[in-house]
């Protein structure tokens, strides 16, 4: 095959692929979603979930604070000096 740009403009490189303007299925499931849930329903799960967490349910807290604050960044501490020979060595102790 060729290098460089082996299709002319406009020709696809996998013909028989997704066809312009198909949707996938998790655009298929989110305008689905958004068809069958109304606003009152919206605010009414909102209310328990927030009601929830004022009563102390971890999962209700967590779940707000994910939600409104973002994930926390989770940090990873390297120390020492890492090569790609310990690191093999480690994978094969285990």
């Amino acid at each position: 095959m060729p290098r460089g740009k082996p299709f002319k403009p406009g020709q696809s490189g996998n013909p028989a692929g997704r066809k312009v303007g198909s949707k996938n299925d998790a655009t298929v499931w989110r305008e689905a979603y958004a068809s069958a849930v109304s606003a009152d329903d919206i605010a009414e799960v909102s209310r328990v979930l927030a009601e929830a967490a004022k009563k102390g349910a971890p999962w209700a807290v967590q779940y707000l604070m994910d939600r409104s604050m973002g994930r926390p960044v989770q940090g990873l501490e390297v120390s020492g000096e890492l090569t790609i020979d310990k690191l093999l060595v480690e994978m094969a102790s285990k």
